[in-house]
């Protein structure tokens, strides 16, 4: 019995990675090359594909692999879109893959490795010696009034000190009356989550910076939101890892 439903479960999730590259074929079939593709493609001819190449950092990114994709891509094509098509379809469902089988490792065949739309009320991260730990925002918190502030209209919150342009998790505590969507605005950086019925937690990641941090709830789920944090997520000290022991090498 316990080996049909791990089967059933397989299946289900190899259906769903398949209508996943039908519905992201039909979305990149559309797409161009534009700005930046141009000067890495031309780097990529320009260049042998040497350490100094790979290792270059881009606007404070270090992206070895994208380079030497974009390297190959230069001989291959250039400016062929069936093959950045292809390239794009294969990463992605190489990367489903992968997740597949870290879930299926983590907490077997059951079905609720299925189930990973919704809100995320408790992200993960791996620890320094290999094991899972629930993460805790390490910056700046805007701690919760009296009450939480109920989000009519986008609702400024302004944080104890400015965040430099980057990459930020931000957490939300809320309370809401229904299921819906906040909008999270940094700077120049948006990203927008979806929040659950009832309290609880939710996260985004935003790229941008400045003191000032902006939600609102563009499905007008009037969110109740009390305590605010912004920063770096890392794997809490306190939270119990899994497994309880270090992973050995």
């Amino acid at each position: 019995m316990v080996g049909r439903r791990a089967e059933a479960v397989i299946a289900v999730a190899v259906v769903m990675l398949a209508a996943q590259l039908v519905w992201r074929f039909d979305l990149v079939r559309r797409v161009y090359f534009r700005q930046d593709d141009f000067t890495f493609l031309a780097r990529g001819l320009e260049n042998d594909l040497t350490w100094d190449y790979l290792m270059r950092v881009d606007y404070g990114h270090l992206v070895p692999g994208p380079f030497a994709i974009q390297w190959a891509m230069g001989r291959l094509g250039v400016y062929n879109d069936t093959l950045a098509h292809t390239v794009t379809l294969t990463l992605t469902a190489a990367a489903a893959l992968a997740l597949l089988r870290l879930l299926h490792l983590l907490f077997g065949a059951r079905p609720a490795i299925l189930l990973l739309s919704g809100p995320v009320a408790s992200p993960m991260t791996f620890d320094t010696e290999g094991r899972l730990r629930p993460v805790e925002i390490e910056g700046v918190t805007v701690p919760q009034r009296a009450a939480c502030r109920t989000v009519r209209s986008p609702e400024t919150f302004r944080l104890p000190l400015p965040l430099p342009e980057g990459t930020w998790t931000v957490q939300v505590g809320y309370l809401n009356p229904a299921p819906g969507h906040v909008t999270i605005t940094l700077g120049e950086g948006q990203a927008t989550v979806a929040t659950a019925p009832g309290f609880g937690w939710t996260f985004a990641t935003v790229q941008g910076g400045g003191q000032d941090l902006r939600i609102s709830a563009p499905d007008g789920s009037l969110p109740c939101v009390g305590e605010v944090r912004a920063g770096v997520a890392l794997p809490s000290r306190h939270a119990v890892p899994i497994p309880a022991r270090p992973v050995a090498p």
